[in-house]
């Protein structure tokens, strides 16, 4: 059980009721110290049921609080207490800034680090060791840019941005407000573009554009948006890309969508608002993806997807159909064992009409 929080001051439950608008069940003057999953919470951790499937683990959960819907029936322990929410999973969300720590950010600027005399710093901007800060580059105030970051020259960076260790911002990039670029990001990589001369050699096409990044956008660790040819590659407000996903050069990800990981989308690519893109789905070049669609893990995208719902499969198509091709590949080995058997009785009643034929005919009765 997870029972020690040395970092956490202790959050009475009545404060998390009053963030949640929560109702209280149960022990209304415990605190907690942290949060923890139901099966691994202790008499001093929050914990919460955020989906059906757990449910069998709140009966034997030692958390000293839960987070729990209105309808599911459930009575405190001795000790414990329940705060009634109508989403627990977004109420978890609320509360875990509450117990989180971030790592400490850099201060000031560090001795090692490498600031061009042309560069452009915001108020309280923190830059740690080993930081480059390439020529005429302008960070916002209070952007954190943490140990081992390079930004080339041109670079613009929003109010409030954290850069962990070991991204790379390359030239003329422009990074938003409120963004967190996790460990070995790379923003503005030449484009993956060759063309085949007369030689079969492959020549490199220069990648003359840039790439944009608006707003509290957050990107994984490894995560990759490559510069366009021409243009720009654009990842818009509000968007999340999970760790290893890769856009390809001149890609536009509309607002608020979201890519989980391994997501691999080819150059040229129109992904709309609000669409979700599960794990390891791949998308070929030149396509359009209109808003709100969601994908299933590992579909291959191969042509415009338009309406908001959601596909699946190789080549990506709506669910339903992908779902009815699945139960009926579930049943071809009885279809085929089937197709057999007739084939059997098909041959035997061949066999039986061949030796029909092939007998003498009948012989006639005498005439009198």
């Amino acid at each position: 059980m997870n029972d020690q929080h040395p970092f956490h001051e202790p959050v009475p439950i009545e404060r998390l009721a009053g963030l949640l608008s929560a109702s209280i069940e149960g022990d209304s003057t415990l605190s907690v110290r942290g949060i923890a999953s139901l099966d691994e919470a202790g008499r001093h951790d929050l914990s919460f049921l955020g989906n059906s499937k757990y449910n069998h683990l709140v009966a034997t959960s030692h958390a000293g609080a839960l987070l729990l819907p209105h309808d599911f029936a459930f009575q405190p322990k001795d000790g414990q207490a329940v705060l009634r929410v109508a989403k627990p999973y977004e109420a978890f969300a609320q509360c875990a800034a509450l117990f989180y720590t971030p790592p400490r950010a850099p201060e000031g600027i560090h001795p090692t680090a490498i600031v061009d005399p042309s560069a452009e710093l915001g108020r309280e901007v923190g830059i740690g060791p080993y930081v480059v800060i390439g020529p005429n580059v302008r960070l916002g105030d209070r952007v954190k840019v943490f140990p081992h970051c390079t930004l080339y020259e041109y670079c613009s960076v929003g109010d409030d941005t954290v850069l962990h260790s070991h991204v790379v911002l390359r030239e003329r990039v422009s990074i938003g407000k409120r963004c967190i670029f996790h460990n070995h990001v790379v923003i503005g990589a030449d484009g993956f573009g060759y063309v085949r001369n007369a030689a079969m050699k492959w020549v490199k096409i220069p990648q003359t554009g840039s790439t944009v990044i608006g707003d509290d956008v957050e990107i994984g660790a490894f995560g990759a948006a490559d510069r366009a040819a021409l243009g720009f590659t654009r990842v818009h407000s509000g968007v999340k890309l999970d760790n290893m996903v890769q856009l390809g050069h001149g890609d536009q990800v509309g607002e608020d969508s979201l890519l989980c990981g391994q997501v691999g989308v080819s150059g040229s690519v129109r992904i709309g608002k609000r669409c979700i893109l599960a794990g390891k789905v791949g998308v070929r070049d030149h396509i359009s993806i209109a808003d709100d669609i969601t994908v299933a893990g590992m579909a291959g995208i191969t042509n415009d997807l338009e309406g908001a719902s959601v596909f699946a499969g190789f080549p990506a198509v709506p669910s339903k159909e992908w779902i009815r091709s699945i139960f009926s590949v579930k049943r071809i080995p009885q279809l085929l064992s089937e197709m057999r058997a007739l084939k059997q009785e098909l041959e035997e009643l061949r066999s039986q009409v061949s030796e029909l034929q092939q007998s003498p005919q009948e012989q006639k009765s005498p005439h009198p």
